[in-house]
């Protein structure tokens, strides 16, 4: 799944971005989360923020079982430096999935592929 993110998030952006999340999770496979950032994350307004907070909490456990990580991809100097050390703890924290930060989509895709490739096997071992 990959997510774009190029300014403020709106509320039309937030329940369309939900509604993706819900159609990824209804699958009920492992999938990875590619989210481009272009320059710095802009402050959403208090809607939105209530919004996807009310929504990531109620859905975390799911988020959990199916997500196997989340890649961003930022090319702001500045959210590298901020978010680099803590950018996995932030992931397993507010997600449940690994997360990490990089500077190119390539780096981010071989990440995440790793991670798909690793839920995926523990799915098909369970059986």
């Amino acid at each position: 799944m990959s997510i774009h993110n190029d300014g403020e998030t709106t509320l039309a952006d937030m329940e369309e971005h939900i509604a993706f999340w819900e159609r990824c999770l209804a699958r009920q496979e492992p999938f990875g989360v590619l989210l481009t950032q272009n320059g710095e994350a802009q402050q959403s307004s208090k809607e939105v923020r209530a919004l996807s907070n009310q929504w990531r909490l109620a859905n975390k456990p799911r988020i959990a079982q199916y997500c196997a990580g989340m890649a961003m991809v930022t090319t702001s100097s500045k959210m590298l430096a901020l978010y680099k050390p803590i950018a996995a703890m932030i992931a397993r924290k507010s997600m449940g999935c690994p997360g990490q930060i990089f500077t190119s989509k390539e780096q981010a895709r071989s990440w995440l592929m790793q991670h798909i490739e690793r839920l995926t096997f523990l799915y098909t071992t369970r059986d």
